[in-house]
């Protein structure tokens, strides 16, 4: 059951962490000092943790243990007491030790995702055919042992390649750069290739001076376009293809506010982006292409960094609204990174949020 935001400060912050999938002993988690996990859109995610050793009769007590092995299966689970939620299942990619003479040694263990090795590693050339985009990533999370979660794709693609040398991570980042409105990340053992939900409903409200520790954001104007233009010419040369996105037709992430292209629009006239270089065959790719290229410059329009109390249930995608700010600041936000952290501080998100709205 999610802990009320207003109320979650009272209650005591934890970590549990599995390895090889055995719960380390309350030995063990004793002498770890801070754990993170970081997640971000179209990228794996990752944790850290950092271990107090002990030096006795010549020997370390925990670096070299095989619990701590790289390689080893690790899962995280983080929250409160009521509340633990899985964060992540990765394996242990690195480990970093500081000697410093007359301090504790430690080590700091980082990993990511089961898949990020399949997906980060730069392969030979493998070509698809006569598939949609979406059709093509449910074949690489195949490929990657995960279950495919896909928002579908309608165009069928007589060939697309993903180039020698290239890694599959690159190639799903093509792929979502070219279909609107779509991202792509990974959670536990599933690969989503899904439309952006900016439009969704608030998960909660964080209020600055109580729940909200700390908010950067920062208003830019000169980023969105009030029109994005398209043009190619066809296979043969004769017939001009076009495709046009205008101000207001961005996806609408609060209702009653005025989008980041009519801002502009206001404060420059007319700023029209033209794009000759977009390998596209038909209008409705041209189509496609102006509208994303819309949508992608009108959610700079606002972005801020952000700290928080600890909030388990804060996770990408989720639209959170964000209060005591002022007019230009307080609204709905949508969350693009976030981090989760227990520290001797306590536990804290930390969260990158965009706006395309004022």
């Amino acid at each position: 059951m999610p802990v009320d935001a207003a109320n979650i400060e009272f209650y005591a912050p934890r970590f549990k962490i599995e390895i090889n999938s055995a719960e380390l002993a309350a030995e063990v988690s004793h002498t770890i000092q801070n754990v993170e996990i970081v997640k971000e859109l179209n990228k794996p995610n990752s944790f850290r943790f950092v271990v107090q050793d002990e030096f006795k009769g010549g020997a370390f007590k925990w670096l070299g243990h095989d619990l701590f092995k790289y390689g080893n299966s690790v899962s995280i689970h983080m929250g409160y007491t009521n509340n633990m939620i899985k964060m992540l299942e990765g394996k242990i990619q690195k480990i970093t030790a500081d000697f410093i003479k007359g301090t504790a040694p430690t080590f700091t263990v980082d990993g990511a995702d089961n898949p990020y090795t399949f997906l980060t590693t730069p392969s030979g050339p493998k070509v698809f055919r006569d598939k949609t985009d979406s059709a093509i990533v449910e074949e690489i999370a195949e490929m990657a042992h995960l279950e495919a979660i896909v928002d579908a794709t309608e165009e069928v693609a007589p060939r697309k390649t993903k180039k020698g040398g290239k890694s599959y991570l690159q190639f799903l980042e093509d792929l979502t750069a070219a279909n609107k409105g779509y991202e792509f990340f990974l959670a536990e053992r599933r690969l989503n290739f899904v439309k952006a939900k900016q439009d969704a409903k608030s998960l909660m409200t964080l209020t600055w001076g109580k729940e909200l520790i700390n908010f950067r954001p920062a208003l830019n104007t000169t980023e969105p376009y009030t029109e994005v233009v398209v043009r190619a010419w066809d296979r043969s040369g004769k017939k001009l293809i076009e495709g046009r996105a205008r101000a207001g037709e961005e996806q609408k992430q609060e209702e009653g506010k005025r989008l980041a292209s009519q801002i502009a629009r206001e404060i420059y006239g007319d700023v029209v982006k033209v794009f000759t270089n977009k390998p596209v065959r038909t209008v409705a790719e041209a189509q496609r292409e102006a509208q994303k290229e819309l949508d992608k410059a009108s959610n700079n329009f606002i972005t801020g960094s952000a700290e928080t109390i600890g909030i388990p249930e804060l996770q990408l995608r989720v639209c959170l609204s964000l209060d005591g700010l002022g007019d230009w600041f307080s609204g709905k936000y949508y969350i693009k990174k976030i981090t989760h952290r227990i520290d001797q501080n306590g536990y804290r998100s930390l969260f990158e949020v965009r706006r395309n709205a004022l």
